[in-house]
């Protein structure tokens, strides 16, 4: 939570006009070997105008790495816990999945929401994605365009607390964009 500051004005009217809109800033860290698809995911960002920070791992050992330090660090050090994770599947290094399980193994850990994001949609992905407890599983997009859209869309999601459903299933959750 944020410091907040508050001027208290006698002599002046309230004005509506005086009020900020703060728009929430989605920390997340992205699971990609692709500098590529990191680069256009961060200007899709931008385009979209949604407001992401980002902590970014190249292969799967990294990624666990930098999971592991966050709980060795327990809130101590510079570096912010994610707000979502995105994780690719194929990685150097064992794979996105090894990721989701270290996650999902760890009780510290088990909390964060994780998105699977695949460019493949080969057989047995989005089941074995949910069976090892993946929040979504999204197709990566072919289009900027589409790009930009997933953006706003995983902003929109994730940004605000949000509990998932026993009562809604996992599948439903799958959005495939394509280009048009």
């Amino acid at each position: 939570m944020g410091a907040r500051s508050h001027n208290t004005c006698s002599d002046e009217a309230f004005s509506f006009g005086a009020l900020k809109t703060t728009v929430s800033t989605l920390h997340v860290f992205h699971v990609d070997d692709s500098v590529d698809d990191h680069l256009l995911l961060k200007a899709a960002a931008e385009m979209a105008q949604v407001s992401f920070t980002w902590d970014v791992a190249e292969s799967a050992d990294t990624a666990i790495f930098y999971l592991r330090t966050l709980l060795a660090l327990n809130g101590k050090g510079s570096l912010r816990w994610p707000d979502l994770v995105l994780l690719d599947v194929l990685l150097p290094q064992g794979g996105g999945f090894k990721v989701l399980e270290f996650i999902r193994a760890e009780p510290k850990l088990s909390s964060l929401r994780v998105v699977v994001l695949s460019g493949s949609n080969a057989p047995g992905i989005l089941e074995q994605a949910y069976a090892l407890g993946a929040n979504s599983v999204l197709l990566k997009p072919g289009a900027f365009r589409d790009l930009v859209k997933l953006a706003a869309s995983l902003h929109a999601t994730w940004s605000t607390p949000r509990r998932l459903s026993p009562e809604v299933s996992p599948v439903a959750d799958v959005i495939h964009l394509t280009a048009r």
